[in-house]
């Protein structure tokens, strides 16, 4: 037996026609045995054995697996490391490794190749072949055969025609390499493949995500149903390439005119590439080394940058909302685009490097010690990973500092979120995806549950290191046991598997369950807040403390509420949500749904279904805002026929809103809140007080028994307010509204006109109104704007609001508000009043002038205006010749009646009150009022005063039962209190009313007129009196110190009277009859 050495190069070893030991030793060696039982190893080294050089009659019969061959002249060889086969001229069988990736030659002849197990390689060449590949990603090779004709391969029916006319049988095959020739390669269901290589080749895949490399000519690359690739790299070309997805275009390395169809992913090349994208999201770029530029257009683009120094176009509209940019190779990067705020959701940049990044979302600026990345002229990334060192990434992104993510990866990271208020930091991809980790040269994923603390800014991430947390409010977890703690402000949790421990601390916070059903979580959530506990989708228990609200899964969740103000949310599947305390927000989701609000006013939402929702307690609205059709409401029978085509239960509701379609809503007997929105509606209270706003469309407002506002909103409408004193507002009109209740008809301020019937008030809008009454007692309210409003006939209340007014009273007794602006205030008409209750500052008002500085600023002209209210400040209030109504309310106020008989009401406040002529009635309030009462037979009142009231006219001082000491002048009568007031007067004819309490009245000379009460114990009067003038009474009494005539038991309307008159009588007292007035 002869034996062959190799070397530790690459060996051609020869056996002869005996039994031979061939040894390659090192090296890729290349083994001919040759006839004889020869043993062939090949050492160290991809060696391959050669069968085609042998010249037996047969066939050979190989199993690489098991190392035995029978060669071409019968004989057995051993095969012992060996990586490739090639066999010989004839019909071969030869089968791979059931594991490793082999390399099988068919040669010439019909051949069956097996390759078993790994990635295998197989060729045919010559002759109708089968080639099986087995498991694994197996690829057929024709670019070693010689043949002069292009092949034709269609994996589906599993089938190729080679280089040299023959027809191959395809099994388990992935990957096919064309030959040097025009080739047609047609692909399968699976992920496939396809290389052209030389020629102008025609790659088509069906579905699956596919891999389409070209090669040199002008090729024609379709992609199928799945995400296909396009790749340039691996075509061995000398320069860059241009792709145009959009233009179905490309220019190859090897400068070849390329169509492209259904490609969505582009490999380049390490040269500089120009690479676009498609209008459709999904298109993803790779740009390996050199200079590139890649411009995704339109969708959701994804970018991996190579070394080199590349420009990346980012979108910047809602179609080209999300693109992620992954840094991998040093070099100086520069993105632009992306320069308006139409992106929803902003852009990610990833960092791939073996060195920490500092990234700066405010500035767009981001750097490590090879790599320098500019994205200032695409401020619109909102997300960034960063690398598996000590990384500083710092948010503030100053066109949407909202809603920004931040991953670390490993390392001890700083994170500072900035000023939004949104700002999360992620640790879910540490433990799933991983971070690449250049030292250990693999992918290494987070094994811990993280602990966050957002108020002392501490965490330990998914890998033991510790991260410095700056302005951060939402924390996504892992699939461990996370124990995350919230700051002051409101946080969002997600917790994802394990048994996890959040606390909100303060601020309403939030826990989110969704993620569970997403990431194969197989039951739905139990949450209870009252408890503090929550099964999430794992079957695990967290710890919910301070927690306010929580959004469920797509599974059966049953949510409980705590006494805060929850928002619990089902999601989808059949859903129980109670709400407890608090006024909460129930939304349900899909499903069948039981809805419980608690105590308070709560909004319940059924979503698709047949919910039964339950308010509880309080003032409930059920919400159909977002149902695909219209709803059919009725709060007395309790059913909803909800726009998803299921019947809901109403009980305990007082208020819907319907849809964005055409909804019919009914009330019940109590107060109703209904909003239509959108559509043609019918909305129908009954009996309370009720709020119906009809929204976009014609709708029909019908008020019922009770005092009902009515909002017609957008659209021509009918608004009857029924019975009751009912109000129109059209306060959101977009343009002033003309409206009049004489003619039952309104311009709305939308375009469309308002039928009104059985209207009694009307408010405008914030722009010029004109608003005309009727002749019954109307509200007439202009709000902002320049507005006209007229009150007409009856007893009307005229608000202008804001802007240069024109108000008219009309016939009957009005109320006018001038409010802000210059405004213009007829009363026409009955006695009419000027009311300043809501001004800014005090007011200075002139009936006899026409003028009023109405505290705003402006400067009103009166006009047959008979009484003035004035503010909560110091006013000037001055009446006219006639009888005046003048009140000062709160502050230091100066009213003066001026002629005629004034009412006069200082207020709160240290008040100056002058009647002036006439016979005033004035009424002071708490504080030092000073009273004047100028000519006439003035009175003072202090009936509303809370303790009794000491009064004094001779010396002018009044002790008034709320704290203050008042001054008069001129007052010839004071009314007391409901207390024991003790009144005395002076030498004029005073009239002293004492009303309830015990009171003590002295009439102190001149013919005094005294009303006392049942409680009265004294009457003092001169010291002595007479007769005159007085009428029958019935009994005497002597409980005085001097013998007077005082009524014990004559009722006089609830009051008793006693009239006393100088000069003495001739002799006193007289035993019958009593005198009463």
């Amino acid at each position: 037996m002869a034996v062959f050495n190799g070397t530790s190069g690459n060996d051609p070893l020869t056996g002869t026609d005996d039994p031979d030991t061939l040894n390659g030793f090192g090296g890729s060696d290349e083994l001919v045995g040759n006839a004889g039982n020869d043993r062939l190893d090949g050492g160290a080294g991809s060696d391959r054995v050669v069968y085609f050089r042998e010249t037996g009659p047969s066939g050979i019969l190989a199993d690489l697996e098991t190392g035995r061959v029978t060669d071409t002249w019968g004989d057995t060889d051993t095969l012992i490391g060996i990586e490739w086969l090639y066999g010989s001229a004839l019909n071969d069988t030869i089968r791979g490794f059931s594991s490793g990736n082999d390399l099988i030659f068919g040669n010439s002849g019909n051949d069956s190749i097996d390759g078993r197990g790994g990635d295998d390689v197989l060729i045919g060449d010559q002759g109708n072949d089968t080639l099986q590949g087995g498991a694994g990603s197996d690829q057929a090779a024709y670019f070693f055969e010689t043949g002069s004709l292009g092949i034709s391969v269609n994996l589906i029916a599993g089938t190729a025609t080679d280089t040299w006319g023959h027809t191959d049988t395809l099994f388990n095959i992935e990957r096919i390499i064309g030959s040097d020739h025009a080739d047609t390669l047609r692909g399968s269901a699976a992920a496939d493949y396809f290389h052209g290589h030389a020629g102008a080749d025609l790659l088509e895949t069906y579905s699956g995500e596919d891999t389409l490399v070209g090669g040199a000519g002008a090729d024609t690359l379709r992609g199928g149903g799945g995400a296909d690739m396009v790749g340039y790299f691996l075509e061995g070309g000398g320069s860059g390439v241009t792709v145009d997805l959009r233009a179905g275009t490309a220019t190859d390395s090897w400068g070849d005119s390329d169509t492209l169809e259904g490609i969505e992913y582009v490999h380049g090349t390490d040269h500089g590439d120009t690479l676009l994208g498609s209008d459709a999201h999904g298109d993803r770029f790779f740009g390996y080394a050199g200079d590139d530029y890649m411009d995704g257009r339109d969708g959701n683009d994804l970018y991996y940058t190579g070394a080199g120094n590349d420009t990346i176009v980012v979108g910047g509209t809602i179609a080209d909302a999300r693109d992620t940019i992954v840094v991998n190779g040093a070099g100086h990067n520069t993105v632009i685009g992306g320069d308006s705020e139409g992106t929803q959701y902003g852009h990610h940049i990833v960092f791939t490097l073996n060195e920490a990044v500092t990234v700066n979302l405010a500035t767009g600026l981001a750097s490590s010690a090879s790599m320098t990345t500019d994205f200032s002229a695409a401020l619109y990334f909102l997300e960034v990973n960063g690398t598996m060192h000590d990384d500083l990434l710092v948010g503030g992104n100053p066109r949407f500092d909202y809603l920004e993510w931040y991953t670390g990866n490993q390392g001890n990271d700083t994170i500072d979120g900035g000023s939004g208020t949104a700002d999360t930091v992620v640790y879910q991809p540490e433990e799933e995806i991983g971070s690449y980790n250049f030292d250990l040269g693999r992918v290494e994923y987070g094994t811990m549950g993280v602990v966050v603390n957002l108020a002392t800014g501490v965490a330990r991430d998914t890998f033991g290191d510790t991260d410095t947390l700056i302005n951060i409010d939402h924390v996504r977890g892992t699939r461990f046991a996370d124990a995350i703690t919230g700051s002051a402000e409101g946080n969002a949790f997600w917790g994802l598997q394990g048994n996890d421990t959040f606390n909100g601390g303060a601020g309403e916070d939030t826990v989110h369950y969704g993620e569970d059903y997403l990431r194969g979580g197989t039951a739905g959530v139990t949450v209870n807040l009252f408890n503090q506990t929550g099964i999430d989708g794992y079957g695990n228990t967290d710890t919910l403390i301070s927690i306010e609200h929580v959004h469920a899964t797509a599974r059966n969740d049953f949510l409980t509420g705590d006494n805060a103000g929850n928002r619990l949310f089902g999601e989808e599947g059949n859903d129980t949500l109670v709400g407890h305390g608090g006024r909460d927000v129930l939304v349900a989701g899909a499903g069948n749904d039981a809805l419980r609000g608690g105590a308070e006013h709560d909004e319940l939402v059924g979503d698709a279904g047949n919910d039964t929702l339950d308010g509880g307690e309080g003032d409930d609205l059920a919400r159909y805002r977002d149902d695909p059709a219209g709803i059919s409401a009725d709060l007395l029978t309790g059913r909803v026929a909800d726009g998803y085509g299921g019947t809901d239960t109403l009980i305990n509701i007082e208020g819907i809103h319907g849809s964005d379609h055409g909804d019919t809503l009914s009330g019940d007997a109590g107060a109703n809140e209904f909003s239509g929105f959108g559509g043609n509606d019918l909305i129908e209270s009954r009996t309370g007080a009720d709020t119906l706003l009809g929204g976009d469309g014609r709708d029909t407002l019908r008020g019922g028994g009770g005092n009902d506002e009515l909002w017609g909103q957008a659209g021509t409408d009918t608004l009857d307010g029924g019975a009751g004193v009912d109000l129109v507002r059209y306060r959101d009109s977009a343009a002033g509204v003309s409206a009049s209740l004489a003619t039952g008809s309104a311009q709305d301020g939308f375009g469309g006109t308002d039928t009104l019937l059985n209207i009694e008030g009307i408010h405008g809008s914030d722009h010029g109104d004109t608003l005309t009454g009727d002749a019954g007692d109307n509200e007439l309210s202009g709000f902002g704007g320049n507005d006209l409003l007229d009150g007409q006939g009856g007893d009307d209340t005229l608000l202008g609001g804001a802007g240069r007014d024109t108000l008219l009273g009309g016939t009957g007794a009005d109320e006018i508000w001038g409010e802000a602006g210059d405004d213009t205030l007829d009363g026409r008409g009955g006695f009419d009043l000027a009311r300043y209750g809501n001004s800014a500052s005090g007011v200075t008002a002139d009936l006899a002038a026409g003028s009023a500085q109405d505290g705003f600023g402006g400067t009103d002209a009166l006009s047959n205006i008979e009484g003035l209210h004035g503010s909560d400040h110091g006013d000037v209030l001055r009446g006219d010749a006639g009888g005046n109504e003048l009140s000062g309310f709160a502050g230091n106020d100066t009213l003066q009646g001026q002629g005629g008989a004034d009412t006069i009401l200082g207020g709160d406040g240290n008040d100056s009150i002058q009647g002036g002529a006439g016979n005033d009635t004035m009424l002071g309030g708490a504080g030092n009022d000073t009273f004047e009462g100028g000519e006439g037979a003035d009175l003072v009142r202090y009936r509303d005063s809370t303790l009794s009231i000491s009064a004094n006219l001779a010396a002018g001082r009044v002790q008034d039962g709320l704290g203050g000491t008042d001054t008069l002048v001129n007052v010839e009568n004071v009314d007391g209190s409901d207390f024991a007031d003790d009144m005395t007067g002076d030498g004029a004819d005073n009239r002293l009313f004492g009303f309830d309490g015990n009171d003590t009245i002295s009439g102190n000379g001149g013919s005094d007129t005294i009303l006392g009460a049942p409680g009265m114990t004294a009457c003092r009067a001169a010291p002595a009196m007479t007769r005159s003038g007085v009428r029958r009474a019935t009994t005497r009494s002597t409980a005085a110190p001097e013998p007077i005539w005082c009524a014990t038991d004559m009722p006089v309307r609830g009051s008793w009277w006693i009239w006393c008159r100088a000069p003495p009588p001739a002799k006193a007292p007289i035993s019958s009859p009593m005198w009463k007035m």
